[in-house]
């Protein structure tokens, strides 16, 4: 169509969000809530009558809960946060190869990146299960890894500065 010939010229990268967008699993933000709780008590040692009351205002307020605890206050080491909070989730159970998506992805030729709150870890085991890894190739020379993931840190989406640092990247 001609739309799509005036877009491609237009766009230069395509940035995928992974989590809850490439991937639906209604299960999966729920066991993150509990990871993420089960983390505040053992680790951050917040009493367990505040953590539910805490996780919803840091998340209602800041866009992720890690964020919210940051803001407030609270020293997380992010590997730790992540190997505490994603790593451990029974991806295996939820994730399934999605070959529509794949044939989706392979038609778009522009250079594909995936955004996630998540780290990297994260992206590249929920891409492996979705059999898509490959369709996120390297396409910027800052990125010398097999796989172009945005990992979010410090700044998180859906804040807004978050995708402006991310588009940096892409420019």
């Amino acid at each position: 169509m001609p739309w799509e010939a005036g877009l491609q010229r237009q766009l230069k990268t395509v940035l995928c969000d992974l989590d809850d967008c490439l991937y639906r699993s209604p299960e999966m933000p729920e066991l993150v809530r509990e990871n993420i709780q089960r983390y505040m008590r053992e680790k951050l040692g917040v009493p367990k009558d505040e953590v539910t009351s805490l996780c919803l205002s840091a998340y209602s307020n800041f866009g992720t809960t890690m964020a919210g605890l940051v803001a407030t206050g609270y020293h997380i080491d992010v590997d730790d946060w992540h190997a505490h909070v994603h790593h451990v989730l029974p991806y295996e159970r939820y994730l399934r190869k999605d070959d529509a998506l794949r044939n989706l992805l392979q038609k778009i030729k522009l250079p594909l990146y995936v955004f996630t709150n998540g780290d990297r870890k994260h992206a590249e085991i929920c891409l492996r299960l979705m059999g898509i890894t490959d369709c996120f190739k390297v396409h910027n020379p800052a990125f010398s890894d097999a796989c172009n993931v945005c990992a979010c840190t410090e700044v998180c989406q859906p804040d807004c500065s978050a995708h402006r640092s991310t588009s940096i990247h892409f420019l």
